[in-house]
């Protein structure tokens, strides 16, 4: 059935139709066909104008490279294929192959620039080797694999130096030492914890067999960890990750994270601010450029000897910065430190720059810190730096330190070094070939000097060793002359030192004869002193008996006058009874009886008169016995007298005696005292004459040695100008070869 047909054509009309259809689609097919040329035509010139770009960016390239390799270290290439911070256009590849090809040739411009980046003017930098950051954690990976697995790379930003040299260093340690570790993805994350953990689930699900996941950053780690905790895949997927902060080490207790690594971030914080105020207050000058931190990795099997680097001071006191006496005449020295953050890894940095600030108070010096502190991640573009640098730099600071991730930032620190700003970078810095070629000549310029220096010392040296030679000479012949002394001195020696023994052991008898003569002058005088009291008692006796004696006398002379008395009445009374006989008997016979009585008076008046005789001649003894008793106890008390006298003096003498026994005891027991510390420095002095005698031979013995030493020296000192000749040489020769790099 035709088409007319249908349509209710005539056979011509149907025809007609037919042909008219027919040219229809003949000229559709070939309206296709013109389209299809034309559309790959298109193709074909974007292709070609792909090539073409990618041709135009690999010569210059090339004549970049050419620049190069003619000493041209200013050379730098425009970047006009990707999109960037320094792209001009954004090109959209039609051709996937074209694409990954410009990514690459991108690249390779991108490190050609490092290599001829301008460097930064700063002073120093204080901080770890990125580089070898990352070759610390490629070693560690490698270990913890034995050699074999894939690998996945997480990176904080593809744009930071910081980063990109960790991840450089240890790729550099699987192409050297584990070539059966392979890396099959590296993904960004912009330090985000949210991003890092859902980065990490999709690299384990894309890779199922993923040996270790490496992330170059110390925020994320903790976060790459509990993914794979949540994927069951721990011990199995390994974690690697950088510092240790908290969370991370609790990651490394459980064994999912494999290793991290140290970096000693208080010191960081703490030695820019110190050596910035030792530059600007006291004129210091860094010998080397680059105070690189210690690095040093950790893993579960040694995690306990690490604390949290952010409650502790990490860096050890006598290896930090110390403060220099200050010679800078101004009032106020200023000085700020710029950190992202002032948690996660950057507390330990804040903390130490907040001891430095404590350590410079007092000493004029004025320290602001500055952390960013964003809501998300952590500030490294520049953008976030200039406008503070700017503000310091017309506000008159000194001295600035800060980490340096961007090198957009480098325009603006040279602007404020060359306006007097001195800059310290701390953490991470960007290093280029132009920098270490600029840095090479200026340690050749420096090495030039100092062996200019140590070949005038040298000579200096040797002048100084010719003296020392002759001067060992005379030292020689009086250490001759003094061994002949030092022997003469030590007999004399020997023999003092047996005589103050000597003196010793008479002076310790003499102290023992006087301590004796003390004792029995006391005894002495304790029995004269009982003596006087038994002499005074006989004096007091002698006295009394005299004295009785005397009365006695007295009583003795009354009774001679009352016997006299008696004599006399006897005499009178015989008168009286001779009287009255004569006158009995002229009585008669009447008187008889009284002449009796007469009588009997008459005899006892003759009695009385014999008795008084005889008393009489009773008392005449007695009174010479008595006067003889008197003269006796007179005698007797003179005599006693004299012994007070005589005991009084002894006792006198006996407590002189013992006062000067006393006195001779204490000074005996000084001069033994003191001979004892004599022979005891004798001793000592005699000990040192001999160790002076022994050391005299000693020095005899090292002179000649001395002598070779210095024969020896003085060729040294030969040998050391020489070297230093061929030193300020190879300087020279080096600083003619550095020359030929231009880094202007």
């Amino acid at each position: 059935m035709t088409v007319g047909a249908n349509l209710g054509l005539s056979p011509a009309g149907s025809r007609l139709a037919s042909l008219v259809l027919a040219a229809a689609a003949i000229a559709a097919l070939a309206g296709s066909a013109i389209l299809l040329r034309a559309e790959r035509s298109r193709l074909v010139w974007s292709r070609k104008k792909e090539a073409g770009r990618l041709g135009g960016e690999l010569e210059r390239l090339s004549t970049g490279l050419v620049k190069l390799s003619t000493g041209d270290l200013a050379v730098s290439i425009d970047r006009t294929l990707l999109k960037g911070k320094q792209a001009k256009e954004k090109i959209e590849w039609t051709d996937p192959a074209s694409a990954e090809m410009g990514k690459k040739v991108l690249e390779c411009v991108d490190n050609f620039d490092a290599v001829t980046a301008e460097p930064c003017l700063r002073l120093f930098y204080v901080g770890s080797d990125s580089y070898e950051e990352g070759r610390v954690i490629g070693r560690a990976i490698g270990e913890r694999l034995k050699g074999e697995g894939s690998v996945a790379i997480i990176v904080g930003d593809f744009s930071s130096v910081h980063f990109d040299l960790r991840r450089k260093g240890a790729l550099s340690v699987f192409t050297e030492k584990y070539p059966g570790i392979s890396v099959v993805d590296t993904v960004a994350t912009g330090e985000s914890r949210e991003a890092s953990y859902d980065a990490a689930r999709r690299l384990i699900k894309r890779y199922p067999s993923l040996a270790a996941i490496y992330v170059t950053e110390g925020e994320s780690p903790p976060a790459v960890a509990k993914a794979v905790i949540d994927s069951g895949l721990a011990k199995r997927t390994w974690v690697f990750g950088h510092d240790l902060t908290e969370d991370t080490m609790a990651m490394v207790a459980k064994g999912v994270i494999g290793g991290t690594v140290s970096q000693d971030p208080y010191a960081q914080g703490y030695d820019p601010i110190i050596r910035l105020y030792n530059h600007i207050a006291a004129g210091w000058k860094p010998v080397s450029p680059r105070h690189l931190t210690h690095i040093e990795s950790v893993g579960p099997e040694d995690y306990q000897r690490f604390q949290n680097e952010s409650q502790k001071n990490c860096g050890a006191e006598l290896l930090l910065a110390q403060p220099q006496k200050r010679t800078d005449k101004r009032e106020v020295v200023k000085i700020a430190i710029i950190i992202p953050a002032s948690h996660g890894f950057w507390a330990a940095i804040f903390q130490g720059a907040m001891d430095a600030k404590a350590k410079l108070e007092g000493l004029g010096a004025t320290v602001e810190i500055i952390a960013i502190d964003l809501p998300t991640g952590f500030a490294r573009e520049a953008s976030y730096y200039e406008p503070i640098v700017n503000r310091l730099a017309s506000e008159g600071w000194q001295g600035v330190a800060l980490p340096l991730f961007d090198r957009a930032l480098i325009a603006t620190l040279n602007q404020a070094a060359r306006k007097g700003m001195a800059i310290a970078t701390l953490n991470s810095e960007p290093v280029s070939l132009r920098e270490t070629v600029i840095a090479a000549k200026r340690h050749a310029e420096s090495l030039i000097e100092v062996s200019a220096s140590l070949a005038a010392s040298a000579e200096q040296s040797g002048q100084s060793t010719l003296h020392i030679g002759s001067t060992m000479e005379t030292i020689s012949g009086n250490i001759r002359d003094q061994s002949k002394e030092f022997d003469k001195v030590g007999q004399e020696l020997g023999t003092l030192v047996t005589n103050i023994g000597r003196v010793r052991e008479s002076a310790g008898e003499s102290a023992s004869f006087a301590g004796k003569v003390t004792a029995s002058s006391q005894d002495g005088i304790a029995a004269v002193s009982g003596m006087k009291t038994t002499v005074k008692s006989l004096e007091d006796a002698a006295a009394v008996a005299e004295e009785t004696i005397h009365t006695i006398v007295a009583d003795m002379e009354k009774i001679g006058t009352i016997v006299g008395s008696i004599a006399e009445l006897a005499n009178q009374t015989n008168v009286l009874a001779i009287n009255a006989s004569i006158q009995a008997a002229r009585a008669g016979a009447q008187g008889k009886g009284f002449a009796v009585i007469a009588t009997e008076i008459r005899k006892l008046a003759e009695e009385s008169n014999r008795s008084a005789g005889q008393i009489t001649k009773l008392v005449t003894i007695m009174g010479k016995s008595v006067s003889s008793a008197a003269d006796a106890t007179a005698q007797s008390l003179e005599r006693a007298k004299e012994n007070v006298t005589n005991t009084e003096l002894s006792e006198k003498s006996l407590q002189d005696i013992a006062a000067l026994a006393s006195e001779s005891e204490k000074s005996m027991g000084i001069i033994f005292s003191a001979v004892e510390d004599m022979a005891s420095f004798s001793r000592e002095i005699k000990a040192s004459m001999d160790g002076l005698i022994a050391a005299n031979e000693g020095s005899a013995a090292a002179e000649a040695e001395v002598e070779e030493a210095t024969t020896e020296m003085s060729k040294l000192a030969t040998d050391v100008a020489r070297t230093a000749q061929s030193l300020s040489e190879m300087a020279k020769a080096q600083q003619m070869l550095l020359s030929q790099f231009r880094s202007e």
